[in-house]
């Protein structure tokens, strides 16, 4: 009946694979089931008449020692492959979208730090930053992703962080002016401009640091 349904053939035993088979298809099988017999039992897509795919099973019948005919099992995977598909649009999407954010975020002029809350309620590590953050103080990404807020800022300032995350958690914005340490030294007067956002279910800041030096 499977068959049936599919090929619009009723199959019996005894039929040969050109008399149920659409001629199209005809010459897929040979390689198949010679490949079952030199390599033995595999499983292979394929495609049926009526636009579904099946996944073929072929395995060898062996009996006393010899192999006396191949054994196919069809499964019905349409369903399934539908939704890899989906899945895979929607990584692409996702990737697609996140190339465009990574575009924007490298095309703001300013240093753009990002960074989340520690259970002490101070900033903690960066969670991502700019290219123009990494031009600014010298460091490169991956070592900018390991620091901290209090890593970056002038000694001076050092206390006045608690106190700038409860405004900034309180307020939801700050701005004000400070001294960054580069990586070689050079302390680097800086406008900072922090918002606070909500990003996956938790508070994020995001610093937009701008060179004030000139």
């Amino acid at each position: 009946d499977t068959i049936k349904r599919t090929v619009g053939v009723k199959a019996v035993v005894g039929m040969r694979l050109e008399e149920w088979l659409p001629a199209q298809n005809v010459a897929l099988w040979p390689p198949m089931f010679a490949r079952a017999l030199s390599q033995g039992p595999f499983r292979t897509e394929y495609a049926l008449v009526d636009g579904r795919t099946a996944e073929l099973s072929f395995n060898p019948i062996r009996q006393d020692d010899g192999t006396v005919g191949i054994s196919v099992f069809g499964k019905d995977i349409t369903e399934r492959k539908r939704a890899q598909a989906t899945i895979q649009q929607a990584n692409e999407a996702v990737a697609q979208a996140e190339r465009h954010y990574r575009l924007m975020f490298n095309s703001v002029s300013d240093a753009v730090f990002v960074h989340k809350f520690g259970e002490d309620g101070l900033p903690s590590h960066f969670i991502e930053v700019n290219d123009n953050a990494c031009r600014l103080l010298g460091y490169t990404r991956e070592e900018l992703l390991q620091m901290r807020v209090a890593d970056l800022i002038a000694p001076e300032e050092h206390p006045d962080v608690a106190a700038r995350a409860q405004t900034i958690l309180a307020d939801g914005h700050l701005m004000w002016e400070g001294t960054h340490i580069a990586k070689d030294g050079r302390r680097i007067p800086v406008e900072v401009n922090t918002h606070l956002v909500y990003l996956d279910g938790s508070p994020k800041i995001i610093s937009s640091v701008r060179d004030i030096s000139e």
